[in-house]
């Protein structure tokens, strides 16, 4: 099949704007000739006024036109994020302006006279990139889905082995593997046995899947040694003899039919508790939004290896109380990440229901948050290392947070500190303080719909004051007194942890300021 088949196939359209009649004309007969639709426009002002179909496209653009340029549509494109490819056309071309709109993500830059091969090979790359920039939004919005319910299942399942099934299953699914496996690391005997398979779409056991018993229990040493467990993922062909794969097993796998192996060591506080293996049956490559998305969904299995590991040392009520501040943790790191996503394709869905309201730019909106949101969970993921502050600083790190928590054109984000002494805070405190923001950020970002959120840290001797205001719709009395909502119970209980005193102002329409005082001994 060749590139304009695909194009085709894919129902795609392409707008061309230009002010001169004749070649506007020539431009729409041209694209028609190859099989693809076309809509044509006199003026940049005529083209951001039109409703255009929800379909990969691109954007043929005059440089020179009356009113607004194309440059200056670029701009205004990029504002409102309207994330669609852009060839330039012109007959006054120089070097700055090529190399302007090159910079701003124009797809080309073709000067006239041109030929029409030219044209539609450049028409056929644009489409392709925004097909692209599609597919990765669905896989976005299907692993927010897939995180969605790995977070339920954790509070709702009552065998845990239950919960890594699903986990197991969530990311098999999302990224097509045909099968996964899991070990849990013995930590009396350093090594890393086989705890559970899952493949043809079941959750077996390694002797319900006939996993050979030479290979059901490898050395933590030597994972290590091959940086399986040193790396954050590692791919493995299987194909290639000099994979650290030792060659027997490398025999079985292919026996299987694979030949790509993803191993995702599983870390809790800083050590390796677990692995997970995803198998392949082609070779191939993964994209980085691929590889967040996997260990971004394999943080809960972590968590949960480390509260079986709690329940069989600890009594019932131990393990309950440890479930729920786990569950905790995973809502701080990853919620907010994906709040952002779950926000605008909202809006989209309202708008195809109501069949009104400019749905393509919605969901180019989501698309500009996914990129945010794969940000947020890098750093959510880096953050639940016990490291991070004593990497960084308190101060700073809570800094990157809020800046990181920036969404162009819909929530802006502020930070202020003192002069912290924070050789004087102890690593507790500061390691709740980090995770009071993050929910208290997430809570305003998911609830409020706030347009600014403003976070201060304020030394105020003998004490620390945490002060996150927002300008949203507020919290209602019944909601405050009754403390509704994970966030509003994760933020008391953490500021009970460090014997801080919460203080909530809040009214309908009036936003909310939230104050964390700690004393510091």
């Amino acid at each position: 099949m060749n590139g304009i088949e695909a194009m085709k196939e894919a129902d795609s359209m392409v707008f061309v704007v230009h002010d001169d009649v004749s070649i506007r004309e020539a431009l729409e007969n041209l694209v028609r000739s190859v099989g693809l639709r076309v809509e044509v426009f006199a003026s940049a002002e005529e083209f951001l006024r039109s409703k255009r179909p929800d379909v990969p496209g691109c954007l043929v653009l005059d440089v020179q036109l009356p009113g607004l340029s194309g440059l200056d549509l670029e701009n205004r494109m990029a504002e409102i994020a309207m994330e669609i490819p852009i060839i330039f056309i012109t007959g006054h071309g120089d070097i700055p302006t090529s190399v302007r709109a090159m910079k701003a993500g124009a797809v080309a830059f073709l000067i006239k006279p041109f030929g029409d091969h030219d044209l539609i090979d450049a028409i056929q790359q644009g489409i392709e990139r925004d097909r692209l920039t599609r597919r990765r939004l669905a896989k976005l919005t299907e692993a927010n889905e897939a995180f969605r319910g790995c977070l339920d299942a954790l509070a709702s399942v009552r065998e845990l082995d239950d919960f890594l099934g699903q986990v197991m299953a969530a990311i098999t699914q999302q990224l097509g593997a045909v099968s996964s496996l899991l070990r849990v690391r013995n930590f009396e005997q350093n090594t890393l046995p086989v705890e559970l398979v899952f493949q043809n779409g079941q959750l077996m056991t390694p002797d319900e899947a006939k996993f050979p018993d030479c290979w059901r229990s490898l050395s933590v040493v030597e994972q290590r040694a091959a940086c399986f467990l040193d790396q954050p993922t590692t791919v493995t062909r299987i194909l290639d003899p000099h994979s650290p794969i030792p060659e027997a097993l490398r025999f079985y796998l292919l026996g299987l039919g694979v030949k790509t192996l993803l191993i995702i060591p599983l870390t809790s506080g800083g050590q390796a508790n677990g692995q997970l293996s995803l198998r392949f049956t082609e070779e191939r490559d993964f994209h980085p939004e691929e590889l967040e998305i996997a260990r971004a969904l394999a943080i809960p299995a972590s968590l949960a290896i480390h509260l079986t590991r709690l329940a069989k040392a600890a009594r019932q009520s131990a393990v309950l109380e440890e479930r729920n501040q786990l569950a905790a943790e995973i809502h701080d790191a990853l919620a907010q990440s994906f709040t952002g996503i779950s926000m605008q394709l909202g809006v989209a869905e309202e708008q195809l229901a109501a069949k009104e309201g400019d749905l393509l730019r919605q969901i180019q909106r989501a698309n500009e948050i996914a990129k945010f949101g794969l940000a947020e969970a890098r750093r959510s993921i880096l953050s639940l290392r016990s490291s991070a502050i004593e990497e960084s600083g308190l101060t700073t790190t809570l800094q990157r947070l809020v800046e990181q928590s920036n969404i162009a054109g819909l929530l802006r984000c502020d930070f202020r500190s003192d002069d912290i002494p924070e050789e004087r805070l102890p690593p507790r405190i500061q390691h709740e303080l980090l995770r009071f923001s993050q929910e208290a950020i997430s809570n305003a970002v998911r609830h409020a719909k706030p347009t600014v959120v403003s976070v201060t840290l304020r030394w105020d001797p003998p004490n620390l004051i945490l002060k996150v205001k927002d300008n949203g719709s507020g919290i209602s009395s019944a909601s405050l007194e009754k403390s509704e909502g994970f966030g509003l119970s994760n933020m008391r209980t953490r500021a009970s942890h460090i014997d801080g005193k919460l203080d909530i102002q809040t009214a309908a329409g009036r936003g909310t300021s939230i104050v964390l005082t700690v004393p510091i001994p």
